[in-house]
């Protein structure tokens, strides 16, 4: 057990250095990809309504967590450069540094949200748990990850600078998260493949997003995979 929980101490610091390193050009990768997280946000707020209590789990520098519109937002990040950085940006929003396995955060909200996390995770199962705490009858926690289909040409893309370096990382196939649910008593209201084309590229990109999602067996060549998660019959 002590082995295994000094692996686990190793690779979460690895993720915390990767994230403090890029912490300064973060906003930077973003906009360098607008599109892809433009289409992230619609997605979120067609389920999100505004003046909601909000946790952002992995919220990076804060801007999507502001852009949801919260009533009471809060976001937890493993990197001090993130949060220092998202405090500086969104001075009235309330940002923490925390780890998933064993949140700094306590009282109730009506969504958790986590974009692009379950990748850099060393424990699902614990992160999974942790999040059972704070999840009410009434939350939804809303999960967007990576399509473990797309690991070739996200790695092709990281490694010519068209997106963001993703650092130590593990793609988390939908099979994978259903089971560590379904172990923890969550249940899954909804899942689904979404973004074809992550690039703005006129008519194509809002023609192929808006239909290959409604595509059985083809919508799973998605770029994301999500998620909407709830207690199990209201527990």
């Amino acid at each position: 057990m002590d082995a295994i929980n000094e692996t686990d101490r190793k690779e979460k610091a690895a993720v915390k250095r990767h994230f403090e390193d890029i912490a300064e050009h973060y906003d930077g990768w973003k906009k360098k990809n607008e599109y892809y997280y433009e289409e992230i946000l619609r997605f979120l707020k067609s389920r999100i309504p505004p003046g909601k209590r909000v946790l952002d789990v992995g919220c990076g520098t804060g801007t999507l967590l502001a852009s949801l519109g919260p009533r009471h937002g809060v976001g937890i990040d493993l990197s001090e450069g993130m949060v220092r950085r998202a405090r500086q940006k969104h001075p009235n929003g309330h940002f923490l540094v925390s780890d998933c396995d064993h949140l700094a955060v306590k009282g109730q909200f009506d969504f958790i949200i986590l974009i692009d996390l379950l990748d850099h995770l060393t424990d699902l199962r614990a992160a999974f748990g942790s999040f059972c705490e704070i999840l009410t009858p009434a939350s939804e926690m809303i999960v967007l990850t990576a399509n473990p289909l797309w690991d070739f040409f996200l790695k092709w893309a990281e490694k010519r600078g068209l997106k963001m370096p993703e650092g130590p990382n593990r793609f988390v196939s939908m099979s994978e998260i259903l089971k560590t649910l379904e172990e923890l008593n969550l249940t899954v209201v909804k899942k689904g493949y979404r973004m074809f084309v992550p690039k703005r590229i006129p008519l194509l990109a809002s023609f192929l997003n808006s239909w290959m999602p409604q595509i059985p067996f083809l919508n799973r060549l998605c770029l994301i995979q999500y998620l909407v998660i709830k207690r199990k019959n209201g527990e």
